[in-house]
């Protein structure tokens, strides 16, 4: 049966439940009763699954993300399949930020990366993009960087192998909460193209609760940016980065 687990990891999966296991007994439930009401978990244990089944195992990753009251406050990105594994672990209140980065660019995590390009890395997926990115590249004097996968995407830029990326099409929020929470621990922004293209203004993505086909303000799609889902990503180095921003609406 190929879904069953090979007996190589039958010791590592115990000793992992064993120490689970202390962890919990450590955990007095009713001291933390209420901040467990406030904490939603997102797991993503396969992104980038196209990627995966089409031999780019490079480029997936597994996310954990942890939200409280809507916002992302603690992040992990693993990159498992390259054989020296790299990975990011973030928590902005805490100033927390941890991992093994590929910034020697050792590992083929993206496509089109040029080593001491004087234009910057634009990121974006492997497939076809929106006429709209397609041009904001051109207008930004940038080039293109093919990859798969939100969490590999956001690990390049950590990387330095791009400087900004936009989802132009749909996403689950289990692929952003890990990253997004990274991200800002390392100085990075996520955010709707509707703040910047209705205010000028840099909102963090938020993850609130909401009912049943009821429009989400974090969710709402921008008209004329295809009515697609947009998220933008930018590195802490980013230079001028408002300014950048501002010509989305040019």
């Amino acid at each position: 049966d190929a879904m069953n687990v090979p007996p190589e990891f039958f010791d590592e999966i115990d000793d992992v439940r064993k120490k689970v296991e202390v962890i919990s007994e450590q955990i007095d439930v009713e001291t933390y009763a209420e901040l467990y009401k406030t904490l939603t978990l997102f797991i993503d244990p396969i992104d980038g699954t196209k990627e995966f089944a089409s031999g780019l195992g490079e480029e997936c990753t597994i996310l954990v993300g942890v939200v409280k009251t809507g916002a992302p406050v603690g992040g992990l990105i693993y990159r498992p399949v390259p054989a020296s594994p790299s990975w990011a672990l973030g928590c902005k209140a805490e100033e927390y930020t941890a991992g093994i980065l590929d910034t020697n660019n050792s590992i083929k995590t993206a496509s089109n990366v040029v080593k001491g390009s004087v234009k910057k890395g634009f990121v974006t997926t492997n497939g076809s993009i929106s006429t709209f990115t397609d041009k904001l590249i051109e207008k930004l004097g940038m080039y293109r960087v093919c990859a798969g996968g939100v969490g590999n995407k956001v690990m390049n830029l950590l990387e330095g192998k791009g400087e900004c990326y936009i989802q132009d099409r749909g996403v689950s929020r289990w692929d952003t909460a890990g990253p997004q929470a990274v991200l800002e621990a390392y100085g990075g922004h996520l955010s709707k193209l509707v703040s910047v293209v209705a205010e000028g203004r840099l909102d963090s993505y938020m993850y609130r609760k909401v009912a049943k086909n009821e429009p989400n303000c974090d969710t709402e799609n921008v008209n004329m940016l295809d009515g697609r889902f947009a998220p933008v990503f930018t590195r802490q180095n980013l230079k001028n980065v408002c300014s950048n921003h501002h010509l989305y609406i040019c």
